[in-house]
């Protein structure tokens, strides 16, 4: 099952790509029938490993290789449907895990924070085409201080509505 969702998640980005829609982010829109099914790859892995160690279900989990929580950093940046995003996000938080230097909760945390910073001011975001090109973040760079308790986010971002020209950002949050 791994295996499936490691081809789902370079499939999309294939696509992404055959398409010439990599460095677009609007164009991410286009798979999110691809976005779901990795969720649900990602959701019958966690399942399984907690149907077969029920102890495991609220404790934390460790293992050297990647597996689940990539796929859902991938999910809760890129892809804009609020209802995958938030899932991706919630399932992060839900089953708290380290796969090698990835940790769920902090990924999750940043997820949060660029859904925030994406989201902020537009209403009430309803499908993924709420949120106009010139909201979304891209160029994503995440870093953990986790004795300050702190993250750091290097992004890229179009400077206003009128412009075509991403501009470097920084944000900082703390928990």
């Amino acid at each position: 099952m791994v295996l499936k969702m490691q081809g789902q998640l370079a499939a999309m980005y294939q696509e992404m790509d055959t398409l010439q829609l990599l460095h677009d982010e609007t164009g991410w829109d286009e798979v999110i029938p691809m976005f779901n099914n990795l969720v649900d790859l990602v959701a019958a892995i966690i399942d399984s490993q907690k149907a077969t160690d029920e102890k495991l279900l609220h404790k934390p989990t460790f293992q050297l290789d990647q597996s689940t929580i990539n796929p859902l950093f991938t999910v809760g940046h890129k892809c804009r449907d609020p209802i995958l995003r938030r899932k991706a996000i919630s399932m992060l938080y839900s089953a708290p895990r380290q796969e090698g230097v990835w940790d769920s909760i902090l990924t999750a945390r940043a997820c949060e924070r660029i859904m925030n910073l994406e989201e902020e001011g537009l209403g009430e975001v309803k499908c993924a085409a709420d949120i106009p090109d010139w909201r979304r973040i891209s160029d994503i760079e995440v870093s953990f201080d986790l004795q300050a308790r702190r993250g750091e986010i290097k992004m890229s971002r179009l400077r206003s509505r009128h412009s075509n020209v991403r501009r470097p950002v920084t944000d900082v949050f703390e928990w």
